[in-house]
């Protein structure tokens, strides 16, 4: 008789390794798309001096990365942003950090 055996459960840590496979990114403006299943983040670069005057209303700027991720790690990235960010400001601020208009 064959006794089926289920698979060992082991909790595995995960660590980002140093190297990227893309180099490092700098963007100054991200732009947030949903879907039912997923998020999408879109860094972009705004050149300087791209301030929007005159008769446009809209402006063209590069696409840097594009970030999709799953909804529930979107919950996480959020909880993780805010908490680094309060942290930057104990850090580095005398100034107490915005408060946001909505409880979560």
């Amino acid at each position: 008789m064959n006794k089926e055996t289920k698979p060992e459960m082991r909790e595995v840590k995960l660590v980002a390794s140093k190297e990227s496979k893309t180099g490092r990114v700098y963007a100054n403006y991200v732009q947030v798309a949903l879907s039912p299943y997923d998020m999408t983040l879109r860094f972009c670069d705004a050149p300087p001096g791209s301030d929007i005057t005159g008769k446009k209303k809209e402006m063209e700027i590069p696409t840097q990365c594009e970030v999709v991720i799953p909804i529930e790690v979107a919950g996480i990235l959020a909880n993780v942003l805010k908490s680094t960010y309060n942290n930057y400001h104990e850090t580095y601020d005398q100034e107490e950090p915005p408060q946001d208009s909505e409880e979560n």
